[in-house]
């Protein structure tokens, strides 16, 4: 998964011709760490679904923006726009099940 910022964030997001599921992370944050890997192997299995992560803690304006307020939050951006968030820590297949319409869209 790659690393979004405040800087590229429209760039690598928003204007992302693929959906992308961003993971709004910290450091500190151990149920982000459960999540992390479970989230790049559905991106690296999914190539029709990007996947990113954002520190909250050094990209404070973008999870701002989005209204984060929980961590682990997972943010489906398809078309520049919001399409579904998902909150806390997921197994593999509830990710999965929360991710398919966008794994199978891209299609």
């Amino acid at each position: 998964m790659s690393s979004v910022t405040d800087a590229n964030f429209q760039r690598a997001v928003l204007k992302s011709k693929k959906p992308v599921v961003v993971l709004f992370t910290a450091d500190w944050c151990g149920p982000c760490r459960q999540v992390a890997p479970r989230l790049e192997g559905i991106a690296q299995q999914h190539p029709e679904l990007l996947g990113a992560k954002l520190n909250v803690d050094e990209n404070p304006a973008t999870a701002a923006k989005y209204g984060i307020r929980s961590l682990p939050t997972m943010v489906v951006f398809q078309n520049g726009k919001v399409a579904k968030t998902i909150t806390g820590v997921k197994s593999t297949t509830a990710l999965e099940k929360g991710l398919v319409k966008f794994m199978t869209q891209a299609r």
